[in-house]
């Protein structure tokens, strides 16, 4: 559920919001537009607000490849990727993660390898990071067959 400032942010953003009607969805208000995207929002009657990020299509009569969400954050996030806001290269996805948190893993409970009491914190405090993003990161394991380093192809 959003909290008051939130929603008081959301609900600003959607009274300035122009219709969308020129693109036939005028239940939807826009609520940013950035380099042929558009991040709209629609009052439900339940009182709640559906997000949604569109691509505005080439002739620009016409919005598609809807991604819906009921969580704002999430659509400003989605929003900001799919509009090329952040840099692809430098935002890490799920199962790559995943992958890192498995590493942290191994280092922290290996044995084979010494850490400093403040290399053990840091690692927690990664793992913590990834936890945060990634709520149900515990919950996979990466099958990783182990190679020495002489067989990693240079």
């Amino acid at each position: 559920m959003a909290h008051e400032k939130e929603l008081r942010e959301i609900q600003a953003l959607y009274d300035s919001g122009q219709s969308l009607a020129e693109y036939d969805v005028p239940s939807f208000r826009k609520l940013l537009e950035f380099d042929g995207h558009i991040l709209a929002a629609e009052l439900q009657k339940n009182g709640e607000f559906q997000f949604v990020t569109w691509f505005i299509n080439h002739d620009r009569k016409q919005v598609c490849n809807g991604h819906y969400f009921k969580n704002f954050e999430s659509a400003k996030e989605d929003f900001s990727w799919r509009a090329g806001l952040v840099e692809q290269d430098k935002i890490y996805n799920k199962e790559e993660l995943t992958f890192l948190y498995n590493g942290l893993e191994r280092l922290e409970y290996d044995g084979k390898i010494c850490l400093t009491a403040e290399q053990y914190k840091s690692v927690r405090r990664l793992k913590e990071k990834i936890e945060s993003v990634v709520p149900d990161v515990k919950d996979f394991d990466i099958e990783q067959d182990y190679i020495n380093e002489d067989e990693i192809e240079r």
